[in-house]
């Protein structure tokens, strides 16, 4: 079908140099996300929101990894009650099509 564009995947995380992080697309593009603006001067993080932790901890935001298609961390998230009441936790991760038009 003419028109569809398929939905952006990371591939690979090339490189970590501080919160800089380079990596590579499903469409062949390489970008370099610099997440310290990103959560700064895009998201406006506070505290409370599972980035702020991200930003002020290095070794914290240094676990990232690949998480379905995107970048995320296992080590913060968010506790959400499920539709029969349990605690289930979500781990952060962020849209791939943001990180692309970054």
């Amino acid at each position: 079908m003419k028109g569809l564009r398929s939905v952006p995947r990371i591939l690979r995380i090339n490189k970590v140099d501080g919160y800089r992080v380079s990596c590579l697309f499903n469409n062949g593009e390489s970008r370099v996300i610099d997440f310290q603006k990103l959560f700064e001067d895009v998201f406006q993080v506070q505290e409370g929101d599972p980035a702020f932790a991200l930003l002020k901890d290095y070794e914290a935001f240094r676990q990232l990894h690949i998480l379905g298609n995107t970048i995320g961390w296992e080590n913060t998230g968010m506790y959400v009650e499920d539709e029969e009441g349990r605690r289930v936790f979500y781990p952060y991760d962020l849209d791939p099509l943001v990180l692309l038009n970054t």
